[in-house]
């Protein structure tokens, strides 16, 4: 972050009751002065909506590498690259499956 010494810092200090609308993108950091219970929720849109398919595609992709294919014997000698790499075959082929309107039969290759 070659510029952060350009940056702006905003503090606010929020009361019981109000709520903190942070555009999408940016950085943020909160903390509590109390003990009190934070909830955070991010919106999502037709504006944004790739946005929150890369993410779930990302976690998705994550769980079947760590998950899936780690247990599974053909791919024991794989890399964390090569299964990553796995796994978005797989997530792609669930997203294309989808596009297509057809119903979903998921294949873990290997």
């Amino acid at each position: 972050w070659p510029n952060y010494r350009l940056a702006t810092p905003y503090v606010a200090v929020l009361e019981e009751g109000e709520t903190l609308v942070a555009p999408q993108g940016w950085w943020h950091y909160a903390a509590a002065l109390d003990s009190s219970v934070t909830v955070m929720r991010n919106f999502y849109s037709t504006s944004n909506q790739h946005e929150l398919i890369r993410r779930k595609d990302q976690s998705l992709e994550r769980a079947i590498a760590d998950h899936l294919l780690a247990k599974r014997t053909s791919f024991r000698n794989f890399t964390e690259q090569q299964k990553a790499e796995a796994a978005r075959k797989v997530v792609a082929g669930v997203r294309e499956g989808i596009a297509q309107g057809s119903s979903l039969r998921l294949r873990v290759p290997g």
